[in-house]
């Protein structure tokens, strides 16, 4: 072997990166071979107590991994192709483990083509996006659990017929109780709780105020401000789920007295909705008319059409999706404008053709095959 203090700098990354990326591979081959051995209980011939001393002894494998890859051969053992992906060492058992929960769900051939094009994090996205699909109820994304800030503007909480799933937020009965209470007086920065102890009002865990009455299966949500309460009754409400808006405190008391006076506040709210959709659907025409205009006059001109987005597109795409990716369900910030259409094949930037993306699902859309995907974006 060469010296290695002759080496430079340049020539010992890569002599690392080399060697590092060998013992990846060896690991993840010596790690896929565990549950034979287990199987033939070749461990016991080697006079260790168990697969976890061979396992340890032989490869430095920690007994939570090989309970992993264990697990993972008998979930995948009428899955040939995932099968042969663990036991050959070709794809990590970290990233294998996260689509197991789905394996019974698509087909499996778009699973192989997901652990091997995505990384990681973005297979964990993929995975959720899968689950939401089917209507399984236990993704959730981390990330958005307390990003509804409270602080000088306040929650406000509704019954269980306004679905929350938009909003990535769900609650479990098991985690609610309690009664937020916006006094003026020194404990007005607290929320008061079931068991009567003070929280701070800007606490993750003071966005819990579902009441949960299983007397009659209903569930009542109720805000105080000073004398003036505001409670919606829903029946057969279970199971409960919460939905949080920033409100100014004006805009809060102005509509619980218009509740009061016995105006559906739910209506105007169904309202406000549909007539937004109505104004971002002009506005998109009305801005779409204009890109066409201008993309038809450059080719006249004999000019290559121009990628860059207009001011008007970039208006219209922040009023419909905020800066949020656009795939239903995704809160993560867009950091990618995708085409649905290929630039190159439509070369246009109608906003129609247009979805702002987080990192993880323009992976995915540019990755693999995502005809799950395009039906999500709105």
């Amino acid at each position: 072997m060469k010296n290695l203090t002759k080496l430079s700098d340049k020539g010992l990354l890569a002599r690392c990166k080399e060697y590092g990326e060998q013992a990846i591979r060896f690991r993840r081959k010596f790690i896929g071979l565990l549950p034979e051995v287990k199987k033939r209980k070749l461990f016991e011939k080697k006079k260790c107590k168990s697969i976890y001393e061979f396992a340890a002894k032989y490869g430095g494998i920690s007994r939570e991994h090989v309970d992993r890859v264990v697990n993972l051969s008998d979930r995948f053992a009428e899955k040939p192709l995932l099968h042969s992906l663990l036991v050959n060492g070709e794809i990590s058992s970290n990233k294998l483990a996260r689509i197991a929960s789905i394996v019974d769900m698509i087909d499996e051939t778009d699973l192989v083509e997901a652990v091997k094009k995505l990384a990681c994090r973005t297979v964990e996205t993929y995975v959720r996006d899968v689950k939401r699909e089917f209507g399984v109820k236990d993704w959730c994304i981390g990330e958005r659990n307390n990003c509804l800030a409270v602080g000088e503007e306040n929650l406000l909480n509704f019954g269980d017929n306004i679905s929350t799933d938009i909003f990535g937020i769900n609650s479990s009965p098991a985690n609610l109780g309690g009664e937020v209470n916006f006094n003026s007086d020194e404990k007005s920065s607290k929320i008061k709780i079931e068991n009567g102890s003070l929280e701070p009002l800007n606490d993750p865990k003071s966005v819990h105020v579902h009441r949960p009455c299983v007397e009659d299966n209903t569930a009542i949500s109720q805000i105080e401000i000073g004398s003036k309460v505001g409670e919606y009754h829903e029946k057969e409400a279970l199971p409960l789920k919460k939905l949080q808006l920033k409100l100014s405190q004006e805009t809060l008391e102005n509509l619980l007295e218009l509740q009061e006076r016995g105006v559906s506040v739910d209506k105007l709210f169904r309202e406000f909705l549909q007539k937004r959709e109505e104004n971002l659907t002009e506005n998109k025409v009305k801005v779409a008319a204009k890109e066409v205009a201008k993309e038809e006059k450059r080719r006249v001109e004999g000019k290559k059409a121009n990628r860059r987005l207009s001011v008007g597109v970039k208006k219209v795409l922040k009023d419909e999706f905020g800066d949020r990716c656009s795939v239903s369900g995704c809160l993560r910030e867009s950091v990618h404008i995708h085409h649905k259409v290929p630039f190159s094949i439509s070369g246009s930037n109608d906003p129609r053709l247009l979805a702002p993306l987080c990192r993880e699902h323009h992976d995915i859309v540019h990755s693999i095959n995502v005809k799950y995907l395009e039906k999500k974006m709105r």
